[in-house]
């Protein structure tokens, strides 16, 4: 059903645990400052700046006798063992080099998290993927038994989260250089779109936010056996899915709750602005929820 709203929906995955059927919220140190007015941003038209962003992707990666397949919705372009499919709907792609990627049966010297960092930018830079919005940076490990059997590091993923105004883009928002064998790239995602100012909307207001909390209008991922959730911090971010025309300010709640004698962490999101429809998704990757963590 199409929304009626001005800004349209705006998905937001919903964990597939049940919510617990009752909690109090305990708000601590709530003297967080809000501003009356927020800036939306509209997102820019990528498809054809993805075709200019993927021929330095082929130039890069020396991507020659290449064969290309296309529906109405995907581009796949093939060599050899590599691979780049693009999204028409939203500009998103994707290259991977499948005989590099994941192979264990070749010894791989990785380099070091800061040098894997390094690396990825510059990679970033030349290919003119990078965006000054790119302020924060994370580096994960990706293992694999090799062939004696032994756990051991395959690639370095780097994670690119962009920010704007000093807020955060949590969602799909990202870019992912996959760093392998002697700084080899290879692989990259980029689920990121360019956005323009649009306008600024009055913010929603915390009371009204929080009530919607309660109310069982918001995303969480709290356990369901909580009885109390205690909320440390809360902010502004944004919301990017890849169905979106805005990009979406929302009110991000961070906290604890205690399980059996365990601290859980959650976070909650809800919209900051009124004319938008919040869709909770069951069906959308819950690592969306960890994005951005500080």
């Amino acid at each position: 059903m199409k929304s009626e709203s001005n800004y349209g929906t705006i998905n937001i995955p919903q964990p597939g645990q049940e919510s617990p059927k009752k909690i109090e919220y305990i708000f601590e140190n709530n003297n967080a400052l809000f501003p009356e007015n927020i800036e939306i941003y509209k997102f820019k038209t990528p498809y054809y700046e993805s075709l200019q962003q993927i021929e330095r992707l082929k130039n890069y990666f020396n991507i020659k006798n290449t064969t290309t397949k296309e529906d109405k919705d995907k581009i796949l372009i093939l060599s050899e063992k590599k691979v780049i499919e693009i999204d028409k709907n939203n500009g998103y792609f994707s290259y991977i080099n499948n005989e590099k990627l994941y192979n264990n049966k070749i010894y791989k010297n990785i380099p070091t998290d800061s040098e894997a960092i390094e690396i990825a930018k510059k990679f970033l830079i030349e290919t003119k993927l990078f965006s000054g919005r790119f302020q924060s940076v994370s580096v994960t490990a990706q293992k694999a038994e090799n062939e004696a059997g032994e756990t051991v590091v395959m690639a370095k993923d780097v994670w690119f989260y962009p920010v704007v105004n000093g807020r955060p883009i949590y969602g799909i928002s990202r870019i992912i250089v996959t760093i392998g064998n002697k700084g080899e790239i290879e692989a990259v995602c980029k689920y990121y779109r360019d956005f323009e100012f649009y306008k600024k909307e009055k913010l929603k207001s915390l009371e009204k936010a929080v009530q919607e909390i309660k109310e069982g209008r918001a995303s969480s991922n709290i356990p369901p056996e909580a009885t109390k959730a205690h909320i440390k911090k809360s902010f502004l971010g944004y919301w990017e899915d890849p169905e979106q025309q805005y990009l979406i300010p929302v009110y991000v709640f961070q906290g604890e709750t205690a399980i059996n004698n365990k601290i859980e962490k959650f976070d909650i999101f809800t919209p900051a602005i009124e004319n938008v429809e919040l869709v909770l998704n069951k069906n959308i990757d819950e690592e969306y929820f960890s994005t951005q963590k500080d």
